[in-house]
C-alpha cells in the first residue's frame, strides 16, 4: 500500500468514526453528502458553478440514489404494494350486494380484510367513498343514533 493510500484510509476511518457518532442516520448521511460536495469541488477547482445550480445538482444526485435503493436486485420496488388496491377492491364490493344496506368506514375496513385479506386504513378508503358519492355510485347519509356516516348504494 503507498503512502497515498494510508492517508486516505486513515481519512476516511477518522470520517466514519465521526459520522458513526450520529444517531441519526439523516444526519450522517447530510454530513457525507457535504464533505463529499467539498471534496469534489476542491478537485475541480474554483468552477464558474452558482450555488443555485450546486443544489439542483444535490438534489439530483439525492433523487438518483433514492431512486436506486428503492429497487430491489430483481428489479421490484422495496415498497410493499398491496395485492388489491382500495379502488379496486371498492368496485368489487359495489358490484356485489354489500351495499344494499347502510355500511359504516370500519364495517367496509373490515370487509376489505375478509373479502380481500388486505387491511385498508379508514384514510386509505374514505377518498374512495367520497369519489364514489361524487360519482353518484354511493350515497352518504349520517346515522342518527351514533352520528357517523353509513354508505349506500345510489338508487339509479
Amino acid at each position: 500500500m503507498t503512502n497515498l493510500d494510508a492517508k486516505l484510509k486513515n481519512k476516511l476511518l477518522d470520517l466514519a468514526e465521526t459520522l458513526n457518532a450520529f444517531k441519526s442516520e439523516a444526519v450522517q448521511l447530510k454530513i457525507a453528502e457535504r464533505l463529499l460536495d467539498v471534496v469534489f469541488n476542491e478537485e475541480q477547482g474554483p468552477g464558474d458553478e452558482n450555488l443555485e445550480q450546486q443544489e439542483n445538482n444535490f438534489a439530483s444526485r439525492r433523487a438518483k440514489r433514492i431512486n436506486t435503493n428503492s429497487r430491489m436486485q430483481d428489479g421490484t420496488n422495496t415498497r410493499e404494494r398491496k395485492s388489491t388496491g382500495a379502488t379496486k377492491a371498492m368496485y368489487r364490493l359495489l358490484q356485489s350486494d354489500f351495499f344494499d344496506q347502510p355500511k359504516t368506514i370500519a364495517a367496509i375496513a373490515e370487509r376489505y380484510n375478509e373479502e380481500f385479506n388486505e387491511n385498508f386504513k379508514t384514510s386509505e378508503i374514505s377518498g374512495i367513498l367520497l369519489k364514489s358519492v361524487k360519482e353518484n355510485l354511493l350515497k352518504r347519509e349520517k346515522n342518527q343514533e351514533n352520528k357517523r356516516y353509513e354508505y349506500v348504494k345510489a338508487n339509479d
